[in-house]
């Protein structure tokens, strides 16, 4: 075997060893199931990568071919690395966090593996490996979403969406999405045996209730449009060729979509639908549905943020800027800091403009060009028109779904396999070099070079970075106060993007310290300056960052400065003014400085952006009643009531009726919690002392009572009480 055929196994091994990285997951770091997926796909590209350009000096026919799919990417990868130059932070546009793992150095890693497969995979045979190799993957991931649906396996997200290694429903249900129809093309859109033909079978099953127990409505979605559109297709394009079996079987597919589709519309309200976890939320679609109501209000802001960086976008990883910017109060209920836009069509265009968005849509364009154009002589594979349909339906799929939520490492990685499939299928065969170059001296210093270059890209692209996720995670575990500290202080003298999130995670470490009087004032000191230095560095690289302002206000509060968590809640107000999160906060700020009447503007601010919000609403109650307004207290309790009565039994209201002397609201709030819960003994003893501030002694004796019979453990307690309001002494003055 010569020296090109050790490299080209080398380098084919490695991206099926890629394959690989849905099932990686890493306990030991920051976000263990995107961090070790990354930092695994890293590795293996940039050995793989390193072996390629090694291998193209050598032989020729490993050289990229020249294709329509590669001009594209190439302008798409131009547009991405001029948009993160040129980007409002080109530090995080490059890097990202450890939350996404995304940024141009992402980007390229990627567009490395799709140039590696798509120059080095030359022949059916490897392709259908490889393809083959994904099922098999899918295949173990799918037995682990059945031990998680048998209840052998911990579902990670929720109680019931199935995330299997993936640890989100929504990027379990893209990944099985595209390996369903990779099935699908490799059944019936090439010649395979009968054993074959029976395994793909059982496996699209077993992948169609993985799916569907994932609850993702973009992707089954998907798959509904992507197999209509197949069948279409098949069916019209290949009306002169089907055999009739396969007529009749198309046919099925067709009519049994428009069936049970058109069924579960026509019984949406049936209890069958809606005791169902999964479908009662197709049934809950519609546009004033919680979750459709806020895709369509970030959708508009995404829109009005893209008009101010047209052409090439705010950079990546630079939505979370747009969105504060434009944050519409009226998404109040959901989470208050989206990075993405949930539309990955929006994402490309903030991320990088108009010519990004283009450059991401032309891939689907071309993609569909080389799958329906005329065959040409020489080509490596001829599709049939099954084979078109059913990867033509993949694509119609993909993008659905695409149109409610946003692409990861692993719908990245299978998309740009099927684009480098459509490459090798559309591009002319190519005879594997067997010589080798006369420059043996060149070809020695190529290598020398590429396994520095290799060495110092997986030191500072990677290990690096796990070390200081690895670190970060020790630092938010329930350590000792000193090793928290150290390993923070470990974390940021790696230097890494990581730093960051661990600022933030500092910030919140100082918050908890600073009330724990167990840990030596010496260390919550150390910890809180190491945070305000740290969260400072990290708003000087980021100052259009109104989160980043909001956790410099918090470090503030730990050393007591209530002017400057002010000033830092102004300038978070500045640059997200209609959030009533951040106003949220102020109005604390004031508040434990005892500046009620500004407390009650600012908290009468953040409820007038949305009367409907109910935490604002609750907030501005709060205030009232501390400040001494009864009045407004009273009618702002109405209205709460009127909304939902529940909101009222708070204990935050509790604590404030307590605090003004309110003895008799306080008594009614716990005599309702009680009716909620007559079970509770917890509640009933509080319903006692209630009864006893207000002086009604009778009464708090026969709840002591109920509190012995329904806790037994709590009788010598609860005897000692009733003996002392007997006595006529007032256990609660001791």
């Amino acid at each position: 075997m010569t020296i090109q055929k050790y490299f080209r196994w080398a380098i084919i091994v490695g991206c099926f060893v890629a394959l690989l990285t849905p099932l990686f997951v890493s306990n030991s770091l920051f976000f263990p199931f995107i961090t070790g997926k990354a930092f695994f796909f890293r590795i293996i590209v940039e050995i793989v990568f390193a072996l390629w350009l090694i291998l193209i000096v050598r032989d020729r026919s490993a050289r990229p071919i020249r294709s329509p799919l590669l001009i594209a990417l190439a302008a798409f990868g131009v547009i991405i690395t001029l948009a993160t130059i040129f980007s409002n932070y080109p530090y995080h546009s490059f890097w990202s966090n450890f939350e996404r793992m995304e940024g141009l150095v992402s980007y390229l890693h990627l567009a490395a593996f799709w140039l590696v497969i798509a120059s080095v995979f030359k022949t059916d045979r490897i392709w259908r490996a490889f393809l083959n190799s994904s099922l098999v993957v899918s295949f173990i991931i799918v037995v682990y979403g059945f031990l998680q649906l048998a209840g052998l396996a911990e579902i990670h997200q929720s109680s019931v969406r199935l995330d299997a290694t993936l640890g989100n429903a929504t990027y379990l249900a893209v990944y099985i999405l595209i390996n369903i129809f990779i099935a699908l093309y490799l059944l019936l859109g090439t010649k395979v045996s009968r054993p074959l033909k029976y395994l793909y079978s059982v496996l699209l099953v077993l992948q169609l209730i993985i799916l569907y127990h994932t609850a993702t409505r973009g992707a089954i979605l998907g798959l509904i449009f992507g197999l209509l559109v197949a069948s279409v297709l098949a069916l019209w394009r290949g009306r002169d060729y089907l055999s009739p079996k396969l007529k009749k079987a198309t046919i099925g597919v067709f009519l049994a979509i428009i069936v049970i589709v058109g069924g579960l519309f026509l019984i949406r309200s049936s209890s069958f639908v809606q005791n169902s976890p999964v479908l009662s939320r197709f049934a809950s679609i519609s546009l004033s549905e919680r979750t459709t109501e806020s895709r369509l209000v970030i959708w508009q802001m995404s829109l009005r943020g893209a008009k101010e960086h047209p052409l090439l976008g705010w950079g990546p990883e630079n939505y979370d800027i747009v969105f504060n910017e434009y944050y519409e109060p009226a998404l109040w209920r959901q989470e208050q800091w989206f990075d993405r836009s949930h539309n990955i069509f929006l994402d490309w265009l903030i991320s990088a403009g108009a010519l990004g968005l283009l450059g991401y849509l032309s891939l689907f364009v071309i993609a569909l060009y080389l799958i329906w154009r005329r065959p040409r002589e020489g080509q490596n594979i001829q599709l049939n028109v099954i084979g078109q349909s059913v990867l033509t339906g993949l694509l119609v799929a993909y993008f659905f779904q695409n149109i409610f939520v946003f692409d990861n490492l692993m719908s990245y990685i299978m998309f740009l396999s099927i684009l480098a499939y459509l490459h090798f299928a559309a591009t002319k065969r190519v005879v594997v070099d067997k010589t080798l170059s006369s420059k043996t001296g060149y070809q020695i210093v190529v290598a020398v070079v590429g396994v520095v270059v290799l060495i110092l890209v997986i030191y500072f692209v990677n290990y690096k970075p796990i070390m200081a996720a690895k670190n970060l995670v020790l630092g938010i575990s329930p350590y000792p106060a000193a090793e928290k500290l150290a390993s923070f202080k470990k974390v940021f003298a790696l230097d890494t993007f990581g730093s960051a999130e661990a600022s933030e995670q500092a910030v919140m470490a100082a918050t908890n310290l600073a009330s724990d009087t167990k840990v030596p004032v010496a260390i919550r000191e150390e910890m809180a300056k190491l945070a305000l230095e740290k969260i400072n560095q990290q708003i000087e690289m980021r100052p259009e960052s109104s989160r980043l302002y909001l956790f410099l206000s918090s470090v503030y509060e730990i050393f007591g400065q209530t002017d400057l968590a002010l000033q830092a809640i102004t300038k978070a107000e500045e640059l997200s003014p209609r959030k009533q999160s951040t106003i949220n906060q102020a109005t604390s700020i004031l508040m434990a400085g005892g500046k009620f009447s500004e407390a009650l503007m600012t908290a009468k601010r953040a409820y007038e952006l949305d009367k409907k919000a109910i935490e604002p609403l609750k907030i501005y109650t709060l205030v009232a009643i501390y400040a001494g307004e009864k009045k407004l207290a009273n009618d702002l309790s109405l209205e709460l009531k009127s909304i939902n009565p529940i909101e009222l039994l708070d204990d935050r209201f509790i604590n404030a009726y307590a605090e003004v002397k309110q003895y008799d609201t306080v008594l009614q709030i716990w005599q309702a919690k009680v009716a909620l819960d007559e079970k509770n003994a917890d509640s009933h003893l509080r319903l006692a002392a209630a009864y006893l501030v207000t002086g009604q002694t009778q009464n708090s004796i026969k709840e002591l009572e109920i509190v012995i019979s329904l806790d037994p453990s709590k009788k010598a307690d609860g005897e000692y009480l009733i003996n002392e309001i007997k006595s006529g002494r007032n256990p609660l003055q001791k």
